[in-house]
Order: structure tokens, then C-alpha cells, then sequence
């Protein structure tokens, strides 16, 4: 494994660790649902890397799950990337918060995307 791929595993490690320490606040549901987010988009940008591709400036969830679908198959839940890709872009700009179309990601959301993120983590890192 090269140095930059040891660095976006150990960052992605970072942000699940973060998403797990807040999996019960009902306050910061948003900024859970962010690192679940940045989680799982670094574990994609580590196998492109990997693989020796070069790394997109991108953070659509599902496009970077399709760049890496013949490298590890992770039979990712479509919405669930749908939904924390839309988290990070909203959370990306002034005066928004990282929330759904629906609204503020609720606890059920984040342990949602607390199992997506910890799933693709595991399965990058074996």
C-alpha cells in the first residue's frame, strides 16, 4: 500500500471514528451524516489510487462507487449514496447545514450511514 493510500484510509478512519462518536447526538445528526460522507469518499479515492488511476476532484458517492466497481464490489445501497452525497453538498455552502431534501438526517439516518461507512471502510482495509 503507498504512502497516499495509507493517508486516505487513515483520514476515512478519522471520519468514521467521528460519525461513531456521534451515532446517539440528535443535535448533530447533520454533522454525522457529513463524516459518514467523507468517510466513505475517501475509502473510493484510496482504491482509484490504488489501482494507480488518478484520484477525481469529485464527491458524488455514486459516481466514485462506479469508478471503483471493478476494483472491489461493495453492493452499495444506491440511495443511501444518493442521500450523503447530497448531506456533503449542502453542507458545502453558506447558510446551509447538511440536510436531505427531506430534512435534517435523523438518528435512524446515521446509524444508516454509520453501516454503509463502516462496511466500505472494513472492506477496504482487508
Amino acid at each position: 500500500m503507498t504512502g497516499t493510500v495509507h493517508e486516505w484510509l487513515a483520514r476515512a478512519g478519522e471520519d468514521l471514528a467521528t460519525v461513531e462518536r456521534l451515532l446517539n447526538d440528535e443535535g448533530l445528526t447533520n454533522i454525522a451524516a457529513f463524516h459518514a460522507q467523507q468517510c466513505i469518499e475517501k475509502c473510493f479515492k484510496a482504491l482509484i489510487e490504488k489501482a494507480g488511476r488518478p484520484v477525481p476532484r469529485i464527491h458524488d458517492l455514486v459516481r466514485l462507487s462506479a469508478l471503483t466497481a471493478e476494483m472491489e464490489e461493495f453492493s452499495d445501497d444506491e440511495t443511501t449514496l444518493i442521500e450523503l452525497s447530497t448531506v456533503y453538498l449542502d453542507a458545502r455552502y453558506p447558510g446551509s447545514t447538511g440536510f436531505l431534501p427531506s430534512g435534517k438526517p435523523d438518528l435512524q439516518d446515521v446509524k444508516r450511514y454509520h453501516q454503509a461507512a463502516e462496511k466500505i471502510f472494513r472492506g477496504v482495509n482487508t
